[in-house]
């Protein structure tokens, strides 16, 4: 039984590596919400200590991110760097390799918080987290990707777990870090778990002290990392709190109704599990309060800020899938008392199905969400990267910047690779330096580019879910609708 359950374990554990890392290969490239970490892990891993070429000295952003967390990756990543250059692979790769690492991160404080939730609840609660977890799209989705926010989620998941196991001192050191580097916001979640914590008497005046010079060690390390790598003074994470939550600037980027983390994120993220999480609470009234509690609160103190993104919330769905989890704990408990128990057990297991039918959909949707990648991809096929009579000197339009082009996918060494912003398409057109050009799609009308140019390659983008009738199937299923948005352009004197 013990060697059946050994197994079990390194089989859950295996699947949700293999998840984690097949997301990467499905879908490889970044948006623009994830450029400066990526561009960072970049030019720590290619440029060094050579400050001058960092991608933030011309692309700085709204506000300066923390490099502590692209440091840490970008360490890690070096020695398959290496490897992978030994044996001819380009940079493209070497992001491939440094979004694994991430998500190998994420995954291993997954698994100390599902570790956690054994030790709590139970085996059978940890494992039903797990199945339910990775039938889910977006924690998985999410989980290699340079964003602040998932720099976070490797830090709030152990200290989650050492809160539940009620070792305060580890939970505040990982909290500090977490909070100070990372996101501010994190304060609201892990204060509410400190206020239970003291509600039930863990706190003394040794880890209120403790609290201070963690914070202390904490603020003092990420001021002397960032004013490095910044060239000035300054403690990124405060900056960003500044603008996102006294300045409120944040809502320039779009606003959502207040309930829309209730009735649209989490719904999206959670899909039918999210049905469970009553019957979770029923089940273990006291326990699951401790998860539902920070994680609700948090939800609710972020639904006032106007500019909403399921990303800010990412921290809390291992929680409400812990309290599912319960549910179908529940329901499995119960399994051999009667036939009414069996129906409803085998019949949850159907909202798995539900799920991976809803995961499939989204992961087919996320494709066709990266086009700037994809072209750079196509662009690289199509033109050979070798010295040429005339040099390659390639114009990326915003769009294209935004969705998936970093300087990972600048792969051939013989190129020019031009970002410029705001230059009109007529004048790109005319430019006899620029010997192609990925611009979006319908910007000037063919028969204009056709003067001077020739198409080389249309890029699709996402354009909705759409409803097929019956076909294979005998019932109506869901389809990714396209368009094209890029097309590359080539100069028609241009020689190879």
């Amino acid at each position: 039984m013990h060697k059946k359950a050994i197994m079990l374990n390194r089989a859950i554990s295996i699947v949700l590596l293999s998840v984690t890392l097949g997301y990467v290969v499905v879908t490889p490239f970044t948006k623009v919400e994830e450029s400066f970490n990526l561009q960072a892990v970049h030019d720590i891993l290619y440029h060094g200590r050579n400050l001058s070429k960092y991608d933030h000295q011309q692309f700085p952003g709204v506000v300066p991110r923390s490099f502590v967390g692209p440091l840490v990756v970008a360490t890690l990543t070096y020695p398959l760097k290496l490897l992978l250059e030994f044996f001819g692979f380009t940079r493209l790769f070497v992001q491939y390799a440094a979004r694994m690492v991430l998500g190998s991160l994420v995954l291993c404080g997954l698994f100390k918080f599902l570790k956690a939730i054994e030790k709590v609840f139970g085996k059978d609660t940890s494992k039903f987290c797990a199945i339910i977890t990775v039938t889910q799209f977006h924690l998985f989705f999410y989980a290699s990707r340079p964003l602040p926010n998932i720099f976070a989620l490797t830090v709030v998941l152990p200290a989650l777990a050492s809160w539940l196991n009620r070792d305060i001192q580890q939970f505040v050191c990982l909290a500090g870090f977490g909070i100070i580097i990372f996101r501010f916001e994190l304060v609201i979640l892990f204060g509410i778990c400190l206020l239970i914590s003291l509600f039930r008497r863990e706190l003394n005046l040794n880890n209120i002290l403790y609290i201070c010079i963690v914070g202390l060690i904490v603020l003092v390390a990420t001021v002397g990392i960032d004013s490095y790598f910044w060239g000035r003074w300054l403690w990124p994470e405060g900056e960003v709190m500044w603008f996102n939550v006294v300045l409120n600037k944040s809502s320039s980027w779009g606003t959502s109704p207040w309930h829309w983390y209730f009735t649209s994120a989490l719904p999206r993220c959670l899909l039918t599990s999210a049905i469970f999480i009553p019957w979770g609470l029923r089940s273990d009234s006291y326990r699951t309060l401790l998860l539902l509690l920070p994680a609700t609160g948090f939800v609710c103190a972020f639904s006032f800020l106007p500019h909403k993104e399921l990303r800010f919330i990412i921290y809390t769905i291992p929680m409400f899938n812990a309290v599912a989890a319960c549910g179908y704990s529940n329901l499995y408990r119960r399994f051999g008392k009667s036939l009414f128990w069996k129906f409803c057990f085998l019949t949850s297991l159907g909202t798995f199905v539900i799920n991976f039918i809803a995961l499939t959909v989204f992961l087919a949707a996320a494709e066709f969400n990266y086009p700037g990648g994809n072209v750079m991809k196509s662009l690289h096929a199509i033109v050979p990267c070798e010295a040429s009579v005339t040099p390659v000197n390639v114009h990326i339009c915003n769009l294209a910047a935004q969705t998936g082009v970093s300087r990972f996918s600048e792969t051939c060494p013989f190129w020019r690779y031009n970002k410029t912003e705001h230059i009109e398409p007529d004048t790109l057109r005319h430019d006899k330096s620029l010997t192609h050009v990925i611009i979006e799609t319908g910007a000037i009308s063919d028969d204009v580019w056709r003067r001077s140019h020739r198409r080389l390659a249309d890029e699709l983008g996402y354009n909705g879910i759409g409803i097929q009738g019956p076909s294979i199937l005998p019932f109506p299923t869901p389809y990714v609708k396209t368009e094209p948005v890029l097309s590359i352009w080539q100069r028609n004197d241009f020689n190879t």
